[in-house]
């Protein structure tokens, strides 16, 4: 079997399609109009995923990412499924350098977070500086949102530190492709790193490969999070629970 590195975007696409079925833009629809949200903006849109959902659903989206070759891919998704959405590069801690307090909802999706800075590994030696760009963030976060509007943030899942072993996603065909997908994760309290290294194996006959890669975040405690969001200035902070979010742990905070 050939062993090669991933392809970024390709490879986030493809691990959504393991993460997430239509229960859960349903569920985030839902719980959207439920809090009166209808300009949202997906502040990490990636390759566009549940962004595009949204905007076919009658929400005005703005989306924006910090990776060129995540809204290459988002732009060729969106015309794909005839939306007209043109996602900017855009780094979370200047949002509120291009965008006024208009959006009544701030997405944070994807558990990237506590990717900001560490992605290479390379800040992950200074974990308290990570730690200040968070909270950069988030107070950018805050600053585009009306009063009254929420953020949606989620996080990894708690249950992930009880994990012994390798994760294995149950095998399925993408687009004609056969292929699995493992996980090994690890924590390390004492350094305040959190590791995955991902292998993506594609099961064709005639075309099998192995696909490696490894991120690598700022491992941030559920409660830190918390008192981030709260020394940004949110309010009533709480965990909610999304129909169809069965990976992630989902906060909610209001300007």
């Amino acid at each position: 079997m050939r062993i090669e590195k991933e392809d970024i975007p390709e490879m986030w696409e493809t691990t959504l399609r393991f993460l997430y079925n239509d229960e859960y833009v349903s569920g985030l629809t839902d719980f959207l109009q439920e809090n009166g949200a209808k300009k949202v903006l997906d502040c990490a849109c990636g390759t566009g995923y549940p962004a595009i959902q949204l905007a076919k659903a009658g929400f005005d989206v703005t989306c924006t990412d910090a990776d060129t070759r995540m809204l290459e891919r988002f732009t060729s998704n969106a015309r794909k499924e005839g939306v007209l959405l043109q996602p900017k590069k855009v780094d979370w801690r200047e949002l509120r350098y291009h965008f006024d307090p208009v959006f009544d909802a701030v997405l944070c999706r994807g558990n990237a977070l506590i990717y900001i800075e560490s992605w290479d590994g390379y800040m992950l030696r200074h974990p308290g500086k990570i730690t200040q760009e968070i909270d950069i963030a988030l107070g950018n976060f805050y600053k585009v949102l009306k009063p009254g509007g929420i953020l949606y943030i989620d996080i990894y899942d708690e249950k992930e530190l009880a994990l012994e072993g390798p994760v294995d996603f149950e095998p399925r065909e993408i687009d004609g492709i056969k292929m699995s997908l493992n996980w090994t994760v690890k924590f390390d309290e004492n350094t305040k790193r959190r590791s995955i290294n991902s292998v993506r194996r594609i099961l064709n006959r005639g075309a099998q490969r192995e696909l490696l890669h490894t991120y690598r975040s700022l491992f941030l405690r559920h409660e830190e999070l918390v008192k981030l969001m709260e020394k940004a200035g949110f309010k009533n902070v709480k965990k909610v629970e999304i129909p169809g979010e069965k990976n992630y742990t989902v906060y909610v905070g209001h300007k």
